[in-house]
């Protein structure tokens, strides 16, 4: 009987520590990339993506600057991003955000905005299906060597920074700054390991077999991204035009290659041209917007 008593109580010790809410979180415990499942909105498939780092994330989209967070206890406080346009002019960083972490472990994610600011972001989905924020956590899908990457952003009718840059496997970048960048121009250097440790994290969360070389949105407004991976094996290219039909891992990965300039130690370097190992990937593969409709100004 007692060894039945001494079980039982074991059992019960167990049930009880699962059923405890956890209140108190860190960076450890959000650190990667998360995302809604995709949902309607006005018509549209929509899906929002959450990125964290140490100490910077980007919210809602992926798209615009890192931002600082932190996090008390169950709390999540997010800084509105800072948009920079060409001439250094500044805008946003004023806003402040706060979630109540509800729930948070290797795969989910659960975030409750607490503050009218916050709520205010979602003020447009219009069919957004709960007031809290479901996650998931994206898992690794490949785990191919990644030797070299190229990238490239075209211009839009609008302020989207245009560029082409390329990388290897030890940090090595070269970067072409065309329009609407910080830093414009041809320059060379290098970009922290932990920044490379990234990028090679996001290209492990695509499905590398099953991704198109095209993905192109109905509308004709929007920039085109595009980037060649060479891996130990083989060199897989992928394009999209606006944010629509790609899958959303290859939208994260584009995000991080139009912001990795800016960790970058670089100088100027006229014989940039010269270096370049995608020799016709940015010339051919660069893609401007489609025309405007007869009419439309």
């Amino acid at each position: 009987m007692i060894k039945t008593l001494g079980a039982s109580l074991v059992i019960l010790f167990f049930v009880a520590c699962k059923n405890l809410t956890k209140t108190e979180f860190n960076s450890a415990d959000l650190m990667g990339e998360w995302v809604t499942d995709y949902f309607k909105d006005n018509g549209k498939e929509k899906i929002l993506s959450f990125s964290f780092r140490d100490s910077s994330c980007t919210y809602m989209y992926p798209y615009g600057a890192y931002t600082p967070y932190s996090i008390d206890k169950d709390t999540l406080t997010i800084l509105e991003r800072i948009i920079t346009r060409k001439g250094g002019r500044k805008y946003g960083g004023k806003e402040i955000y706060k979630f109540k972490i509800v729930e948070s472990d290797a795969k989910n994610l659960s975030l409750l905005p607490i503050s009218e600011q916050t709520k205010n972001l979602f003020k447009y989905l219009e069919s957004f299906p709960s007031d809290t924020i479901m996650l998931r956590k994206l898992q690794q899908k490949n785990n191919e060597k990644i030797d070299q990457i190229a990238f490239y952003s075209s211009g839009c009718y609008g302020p989207c920074p245009s560029m082409y840059l390329e990388i290897d496997s030890v940090g090595n970048i070269l970067f072409d700054g065309y329009h609407y960048t910080e830093m414009d121009g041809q320059h060379s250097g290098t970009i922290p390991q932990k920044v490379w440790e990234e990028i090679r994290r996001s290209i492990s969360l695509i499905s590398l077999d099953s991704l198109k070389e095209k993905y192109t949105a109905s509308w004709t407004d929007d920039q085109t991204c595009g980037v060649s991976i060479k891996t130990d094996r083989r060199t897989i290219i992928s394009m999209a035009y606006g944010f629509h039909k790609e899958p959303i891992e290859l939208r994260l990965l584009f995000h991080k290659l139009l912001e990795v300039y800016k960790s970058a130690e670089m100088i100027k370097d006229t014989m940039l041209e010269e270096q370049f190992f995608f020799e016709e990937f940015p010339y051919h593969g660069y893609e401007p917007p489609p025309p405007r409709p007869p009419g439309k100004k």
